[in-house]
């Protein structure tokens, strides 16, 4: 058997979770779309040949595809909230054993976010 938790808002401001169980659990796919995959292969060759200007091969190739660099905000943001999430998660699942490494997994989901936004 397997469980996960559940948020809801139970009032304005208010949080409540619960477990739910689940008999047969299916994986949230993830969903790359074979155009961005392609892109990030080309920019991948592009840096084996010259590794020694990555930073301006990246900067160039961002600016001629943006829609890289929105899905790029988008990833690292949905990773700053899983590891917010599964902090969270992990307190309540081991009772706050884990409590003592919040901070540094709060402070590593911020900097992952705010360095997001400024891209």
């Amino acid at each position: 058997m397997n469980y996960y938790i559940k948020a809801e808002i139970a009032a304005p401001g208010v949080i409540a979770y619960s477990y739910v169980t689940m008999a047969n659990p299916v994986p949230a796919p993830v969903i790359v779309p074979q155009s961005i995959k392609d892109k990030f292969r080309e920019l991948i060759e592009r840096l084996k040949r010259n590794l020694q200007n990555a930073d301006k091969i990246i900067a160039e190739y961002l600016q001629q595809h943006p829609e890289l660099l929105t899905y790029i905000k988008a990833v690292a943001i949905g990773a700053g909230v899983a590891i917010i999430v599964a902090t969270l998660l992990e307190d309540i699942l081991t009772g706050g054993l884990g409590i003592a490494d919040d901070w540094a997994s709060f402070m590593l989901a911020k900097r992952i976010i705010k360095y997001a936004l400024a891209l």
